[in-house]
């Protein structure tokens, strides 16, 4: 088991295929969770009061490497 912590805002999906090209021994079982999957996931289907009441209109502000 790897226990990575990151505030990244990238995909989980991204991240697991840079730490297999990074030389890390993942299994398709391991879990990768970033803090954009975690926002991502709210702005879908919120939540919390807070996503609910931002509405669905949102601005990019980020490096365009985490765009994605």
């Amino acid at each position: 088991m790897i226990i990575f912590l990151s505030n990244n805002p990238r995909p989980s999906e991204i991240n697991k295929a840079r730490l297999i090209k990074m030389g890390f021994n993942l299994n398709p079982e391991e879990i990768i969770i970033t803090s954009g999957d975690l926002v991502r996931n709210q702005l879908k289907n919120p939540q919390d009061d807070l996503f609910k009441n931002l509405g669905k209109k949102f601005y990019f502000l980020g490096a365009e490497q985490n765009s994605d």
